[in-house]
């Protein structure tokens, strides 16, 4: 998530969704926001406490935690936008990322047995996601 005062707006990264490459982007504002400073001395403190403060949105916080931590009126004043992405190309990439993760860590013939448990351990656990 990303949050520029200066600039009104509120960016919700939303993984695998080309996120990274937004943040790339809008960047370049963050320093020329007078309120960054601040944010930046919050996220580092936020890191060093091992994120148990509640100063910094995560990557990929969900929106309802903008709107929790933000006073109301900033929170309805600023510009959210987010970018989505075909569901069935997201769990496509979502499945090559959990096979090479879990091939790099396993060897691939103990990993992709002949019963398919690979396919049905990644279902399992988007079905677990998607419950959550």
């Amino acid at each position: 998530m990303l949050l520029s005062l200066r600039y009104n707006f509120l960016f919700v990264h939303i993984a695998k969704t080309g996120g990274t490459s937004i943040r790339a982007t809008l960047n370049r504002y963050r320093w020329r926001d007078p309120y960054y400073l601040p944010q930046f001395i919050c996220s580092r403190i936020s890191h060093l406490t091992g994120h148990r403060l509640g100063c910094k949105f995560p990557r990929h916080a969900k929106i309802i935690a903008a709107r929790e931590m933000l006073p109301r009126e900033l929170f309805e004043s600023v510009f959210k936008f987010a970018f989505i992405r075909n569901p069935w190309d997201l769990q496509v990439s979502s499945f090559h990322v959990f096979i090479n993760c879990a091939i790099s860590n396993l060897k691939r013939t103990a990993f992709l047995d002949q019963d398919g448990s690979a396919v049905q351990s990644f279902a399992a656990g988007q079905r677990h996601a998607i419950q959550n």
